[in-house]
């Protein structure tokens, strides 16, 4: 049976692809923790002043993620809607 997707409800759209990317920010974050202090370890700069900057940066990865992943997703979804409206949607087939 064929069905066709005409409608997606933003903010759905939005906070799903907000954690989505949001999830992906935090696997970003904790390889920045991981290997930033290895590699900071092995220069010979002052550490303490690099240390600080890794942390901030694991704190607001996933959080900047989220929210560019819940303005795109938000944007994408009203543009699907949009252009669904007059062209027509996903023809998707679906066994009962």
């Amino acid at each position: 049976m064929k069905k066709e997707i005409t409608h997606l409800d933003v903010r759905s759209v939005a906070l799903m692809y907000g954690a989505i990317l949001a999830s992906i920010g935090l696997v970003i974050a904790v390889f920045i923790l991981i290997f930033g202090s290895l590699f900071i370890s092995m220069m010979d700069a002052d550490t303490t002043m690099f240390m600080g900057g890794g942390v901030v940066a694991a704190i607001f990865i996933p959080f900047l993620y989220g929210m560019v992943g819940l303005i795109i997703g938000a944007i994408v979804s009203a543009l699907y809607n949009f252009i669904a409206s007059q062209v027509g949607g996903v023809k998707v087939t679906i066994r009962d």
